[in-house]
């Protein structure tokens, strides 16, 4: 097992979050994009987009993540999917 576990953590890693504006999968849209790449166990390279929803942010995602609808405004803030 311990090798398994040495190798699993050696590989790069890339991780991955997604956050959405509700939890209505029909409905809801993505509002941020964030990954993280760790290669032994160092973390490498870093990568964060927010994306406008084009609507407002209900007060529980705000306070689930911290992001605002102002955070999301402006014309730095894509509409669509970044690609990583």
């Amino acid at each position: 097992m311990s090798n398994l576990r040495a190798s699993i953590f050696s590989a790069p890693l890339v991780f991955v979050d997604i956050e959405t504006n509700g939890l209505n999968h029909i409905r809801g849209r993505v509002i941020e994009v964030a990954a993280i790449r760790v290669e032994n166990g160092k973390v490498t390279q870093t990568f964060r987009s927010l994306i406008d929803p084009e609507t407002e942010l209900p007060y529980y995602i705000t306070n689930l993540t911290g992001i605002t609808t102002n955070d999301l405004k402006g014309p730095q803030h894509s509409t669509k999917l970044p690609k990583i």
